[in-house]
């Protein structure tokens, strides 16, 4: 992540990587990271001026339907103004890059739905407080392998266990290839108590940082048939703490 990016120096480093698409990044009040991509036409306006969203996006619930809340309807827009700062090229798609966005109100001030803004806003408050907002994550997630046409765990290994690390360690060792070329901090990974679970916990930043940044799929294309059995689960998703029950 570099310091005090300009658009045109955001707009070489997408010629040099030879990318196509950049993902306009941003999280909903669902938890849903979504995006809105530009090509590669057009692409130093839009990283000045944005890209338009209708206002009900953040009326949005995980199923996408739109709940009733007051000046969040289909008319009307706020436009995704990129943070230049976050703009990375992304390992885990083919030409592609991303970057973080504010919700900017058309008159040009932040959008009272803006999550990055109100971080922001209390960044400042606690740093006039002498203090710092920063943070980290813990993943859990689960991988699987589809056998007679169902998915199942990649391992039936104990709970940190070297033999279900095994089972896993080429898809561990493109994730951490991916996460170390977002400039995410890797700081421990291991094998949880679930058949097939996983988990990762990260390095703490600046909590405005992280908002949207964490890819739902963090590996690259599979290169071979083990690596393509491994990727076969649906996307990774945090399960939080909660075990899996099973005998032993």
């Amino acid at each position: 992540m570099r310091v005090d990016a300009d658009v045109g120096g955001v707009v070489r480093r997408a010629d040099e990587a030879g990318l196509r698409l950049i993902r306009f990044l941003w999280c909903g009040n669902d938890g849903t990271v979504r995006a809105k991509a530009s090509s590669r036409h057009g692409l130093g306006a839009r990283l000045e001026s944005g890209i338009g969203l209708t206002v009900a996006m953040q009326a949005m619930n995980g199923l996408d339907q739109l709940q009733p809340v007051d000046g969040m309807g289909p008319v009307g827009e706020v436009r995704l103004v990129p943070d230049l700062n976050t703009f990375l090229v992304l390992p885990y798609a083919p030409r592609t890059g991303a970057v973080l966005t504010d919700h900017v109100a058309l008159d040009g001030t932040p959008a009272g739905v803006c999550q990055r803004s109100f971080l922001k806003r209390m960044e400042a408050g606690l740093a006039d407080r002498g203090l710092v907002l920063r943070a980290a994550f813990e993943n859990e997630f689960s991988l699987a392998t589809k056998e007679d046409g169902r998915y199942v765990p990649i391992d039936s290994g104990l709970c940190f266990s070297t033999i279900a690390a095994t089972a896993a360690q080429d898809y561990a060792d493109d994730l951490v290839a991916a996460l170390e070329a977002q400039d995410i901090v890797l700081e421990q990974y291991y094998t949880e108590l679930g058949h097939g679970q996983q988990e990762i916990s990260t390095g703490h930043g600046r909590f405005s940082q992280f908002m949207a940044f964490v890819p739902r799929r963090a590996g690259r294309a599979p290169r071979h048939p083990r690596r393509a059995r491994a990727r076969a689960a649906a996307p990774a998703r945090s399960t939080g703490c909660s075990y899996p029950s099973r005998s032993r």
